[in-house]
């Protein structure tokens, strides 16, 4: 996952066991992954602490949801917040999501609002501490688990919301993108983080000018679509989606019933 809130700060405002890896001197690569492997909270108990000190800090911002999954809707608009667990235990990370309730999740299956986490999105990104590291140590009691839990919050509420509060109005900022804005790669939506030369991108576009009755709009989205998919391998379901949302088709999945 891109660092897109990634800072460049000094390690020493954190303890070591939130350090970037290649920072830690040999006794504390040592120590760390040590403590991560043996000694750290598992998942299962990291996620009772959360329940304790995070989920209620959550709900008063509006989330629902619980243990690592948390959502909540501003009108078209859901936004999700999902912890990840490393594969082999002890750390973790904070993603966000950005989702669209009429349309289908990344996977092109349909999506229940009330259930859909931030892997089912169709833009996610993943939150930092302010050293730029992605991974957050579980600890080894709950005091270090709720310090732990604590810099989490603090992301979220400095990272996450505030990307949030970008995607409260809906349309925008989607109504306000034109086709050459995606041929420039224009330089004014990059806060809101949408990849702009990207094939999702082109098609989500598309499909919200279809659900927005901008059906010449769709067109034009649907046909650079096209062009797009001519320049790489791809399936038919993709060419047939793009030239059903052509013809103004609000199925927005890859079948057609």
């Amino acid at each position: 996952m891109i660092n897109i809130f990634r800072k460049n700060k000094k390690e020493e405002s954190l303890p070591k066991r939130f350090w970037n890896y290649g920072d830690l001197s040999e006794e504390d690569k040592i120590k760390n992954v040590e403590n991560q492997l043996y000694h750290n909270l598992k998942g299962s108990e990291f996620k009772k602490y959360a329940t304790k000190y995070l989920t209620p800090r959550l709900r008063d911002l509006g989330f629902k949801g619980g243990g690592f999954n948390f959502r909540r809707q501003e009108g078209h608009f859901i936004h999700t917040i999902q912890l990840f667990g490393d594969k082999y235990g002890g750390q973790g990370w904070v993603e966000i999501g950005i989702h669209l309730d009429f349309m289908p999740d990344l996977f092109f299956e349909s999506i229940e609002p009330n259930k859909i986490k931030t892997i089912d999105c169709v833009y996610r990104h993943s939150l930092h501490l302010t050293n730029g590291n992605q991974m957050v140590d579980y600890g080894t009691n709950e005091e270090e688990a709720r310090f732990s839990i604590d810099l989490m919050y603090n992301m979220i509420l400095k990272q996450g919301i505030s990307y949030f509060d970008l995607f409260k109005d809906f349309p925008r900022p989607f109504n306000r993108i034109e086709l050459a804005d995606l041929k420039m790669k224009n330089p004014e939506f990059d806060k809101y983080r949408l990849n702009l030369d990207n094939i999702i991108t082109i098609l989500n576009l598309a499909r919200i000018n279809v659900f927005l009755g901008n059906l010449e709009k769709a067109r034009i989205f649907s046909e650079f679509g096209l062009q797009q998919l001519e320049q790489t391998p791809s399936s038919n379901e993709w060419d047939s989606l793009f030239k059903r949302l052509m013809n103004g088709d609000t199925n927005f999945g890859f079948t057609e019933d």
